[in-house]
């Protein structure tokens, strides 16, 4: 199984736990792209799944449509399933739209795509989420699904039933999200820190090489 790092941390040895072998490709940074040219050279006769985040955890890259039509081709040619990890979808700023495997038709045959009602809504604790795909993938999620999480509690789906019945509480939400990483890169101006591209998530990297450029021209021998 493919997987792109940086990663959350469960995704490899979740693999590992099933009996996967996960390949790592780094992200280019600091945009953190991805390769494809590099992601066709790992594939080999072994290789059954891809694994792709957008918005990205932890860089805040997102994945554009092009990078979709080259992960559908690849995905085609292949034969591979896609597992998108697509929780942070209502979380994206500067104008940008995100890209789910579900708008690809083709794309979606192969796809499961996996989103989170806690990251929506913050509140992460309650793990509530859904994912979409087709039949023949969903059969075989619902062979494993009750010895791993059997069913959320009733109080909380239909709390969550009621709330979706207002689209105003999560269509908009990347406005409210994006205030807030502005209000954080408006406080920290000024500092040694400097920002880099963040288009989605809850997260924003750091560069502190100005600072430490600045360092090695004050102590050369330090």
């Amino acid at each position: 199984m493919i997987l792109f790092d940086p990663a959350y941390d469960s995704y490899d040895p979740a693999i590992r736990l099933n009996g996967g072998v996960p390949i790592h490709i780094k992200l280019k940074p600091p945009h953190f792209g991805i390769d494809w040219e590099e992601v066709k050279s790992k594939i080999t006769s072994r290789t059954r799944m891809i694994m792709i985040n957008t918005p990205h955890n932890p860089t805040g890259a997102i994945l554009s449509e092009s990078d979709l039509k080259k992960l559908e081709q690849i995905a085609i040619d292949n034969d591979l399933i896609v597992l998108s990890d697509e929780v942070y979808e209502r979380i994206i700023f500067d104008n940008q739209e995100h890209q789910s495997v579900l708008k690809f038709p083709k794309l979606a045959a192969q796809s499961v795509a996996v989103f989170s009602f806690g990251k929506t809504f913050h509140a992460t604790g309650w793990k509530v989420g859904y994912a979409v795909a087709p039949e023949n993938l969903t059969k075989e999620i619902r062979k494993t699904h009750q010895f791993i999480t059997f069913s959320v509690n009733t109080p909380v789906q239909l709390a969550l039933a009621e709330y979706l019945t207002n689209p105003d509480h999560y269509l908009n939400l990347k406005d409210f999200y994006q205030r807030k990483r502005d209000l954080f890169l408006n406080q920290i101006k000024g500092s040694s820190f400097q920002p880099l591209p963040c288009r989605g998530s809850y997260f924003q990297l750091l560069s502190y090489e100005g600072c430490l450029t600045k360092m090695k021209r004050l102590w050369p021998n330090g």
